[in-house]
């Protein structure tokens, strides 16, 4: 939810993913946050497009017990 923060229309965005992201900068001191280089803009997009829905069915699976976290079952 925070890395997507600049796609969010600002009449949808809620203040509280401001203030994390707000900490996360000043905490991290991320280049990429602070001064991002021109390609990020494209990762952003690129990790809404893969990584949120990726994310979305993994988590649903292991919540469901399809999928179990731990490589040895006993």
């Amino acid at each position: 939810m925070v890395d997507l923060v600049p796609l969010y229309p600002e009449a949808l965005k809620p203040a509280f993913l401001d203030d994390i992201r707000s900490f996360y900068i000043n905490t991290y001191q991320d280049k990429f946050f602070i001064d991002p280089p021109a390609w990020f803009g494209s990762y952003i997009v690129m990790e809404l497009v893969y990584h949120v829905p990726a994310s979305i069915i993994n988590a649903s699976k292991l919540l469901n017990g399809k999928y179990s976290i731990f490589i040895f079952r006993q």
